[in-house]
């Protein structure tokens, strides 16, 4: 609904502009969205549902709340411990006057991305478990550490050698760059979406990440469209809850700031 709120908002903005090409691209988009509520509408209640038992789910176990926030201050210190590594890297070779190597800076994004997806993954196995075993996060941290580690170095390869890709342009061979980055990253959501799910079956039923692999691949195959039906209904719900939380937090910043330095004189600002 509110993605049809939002393309009609656009096309009322083209009409008033006379932008053509706004106008035909936002009516295709409310169409296109509208016969997409329209197909998908008999499965809200579903949704809500589902949304309904995960709340329960997270309110009763608040540890995985804690877990989540552990796993971004770990995010942001590993962030910090890689870019302070890869300065050392370039100062060394400025200093030392060495080769640029490819491969070593390719090892360095590697190391950084599937670091970042194995904290992810970690967060993510201790949620999906929690309800089945109240011990969801220390297996997640010892006997499916593993099963982790193994489907988030596939995802942060993608994301290693596309971020190469995109740190390597330049005015050659741009059409075929351009594809090859589109393709990966395809694979790269698709591999996420899949490892999504196979991770929720390693935390639920404790298997290895091959064997929910088969499992989640399976699971696909006879009920694919009703699973993406229902992260898109659920997905839309969560995002409107982080855009409000969004524009509460940067309502109250801004409240902050005007009450500390509103009465201060900025100055001039346009010989800046």
């Amino acid at each position: 609904v509110l993605n049809v709120m939002a393309w009609i908002a656009l096309f009322v903005v083209g009409c008033v502009y006379v932008n053509i090409a706004l106008i035909i691209i936002s009516a295709i988009l409310v169409v296109i969205f509208v016969m997409w509520s329209f197909c998908v509408w008999d499965r809200v209640s579903f949704a809500v549902a589902l949304m309904g038992v995960a709340s329960e789910i997270v309110s009763s176990y608040t540890g995985v709340i804690f877990v989540s926030l552990g796993v971004i201050a770990f995010d942001v210190g590993w962030i910090m411990l890689w870019c302070t590594c890869t300065y050392a890297y370039f100062w060394y070779i400025v200093e030392k006057n060495i080769k640029f190597e490819f491969w070593i800076f390719l090892l360095l994004l590697i190391s950084l991305f599937w670091g970042l997806a194995v904290h992810r993954n970690v967060s993510h196995m201790t949620t999906c478990g929690i309800d089945a075993d109240s011990g969801a996060f220390c297996r997640a941290m010892t006997t499916s550490f593993g099963s982790i580690v193994l489907g988030s170095f596939f995802v942060g390869f993608l994301e290693a050698i596309r971020s190469m890709f995109k740190w390597c342009e330049n005015n050659r061979f741009s059409c075929i760059r351009c594809v090859v980055r589109c393709w990966l990253g395809c694979i790269e959501w698709a591999m996420i979406y899949f490892n999504k799910y196979a991770y929720a079956h390693c935390a639920i039923y404790g298997s290895g990440f091959m064997h929910a692999a088969k499992a989640t691949w399976q699971l696909f195959l006879k009920r694919g469209i009703v699973m993406i039906i229902n992260d898109d209904l659920t997905g839309a719900a969560i995002t409107c809850g982080a855009l409000i939380c969004g524009v509460i937090t940067g309502g109250i910043g801004w409240a902050i700031g005007d009450a500390f330095y509103g009465d201060q004189d900025t100055g001039d600002w346009s010989k800046y």
